[in-house]
């Protein structure tokens, strides 16, 4: 009986990301735009303990990810951030 070969593996997309030396808003990717990727960003961080890898997330600098930056995002959703 002929053997069977094994299955491969699952891929994904990588593409790095700029230093992060100023925050625009909830655009925590730098992409221009508060959308679906910031807020999954967000997610990531939500609850969790300050520093934050991605100093952005705490939008209004509370050391806290919480309910707060989630409504600063939701007023920023769809458009480009400014905060200068």
């Amino acid at each position: 009986p002929p053997s069977g070969g094994g299955g491969g593996g699952g891929g994904g997309s990588y593409f790095p990301l700029p230093p992060v030396t100023t925050c625009d808003g909830a655009d925590f990717n730098h992409d221009g735009y508060v959308n679906s990727i910031d807020f999954s960003i967000l997610l990531y961080y939500w609850k969790t303990n300050y520093p934050f890898k991605n100093v952005c997330v705490d939008i209004n600098k509370d050391k806290k990810v919480d309910s707060v930056d989630f409504s600063i995002m939701l007023s920023q959703w769809g458009k480009r951030p400014t905060t200068k």
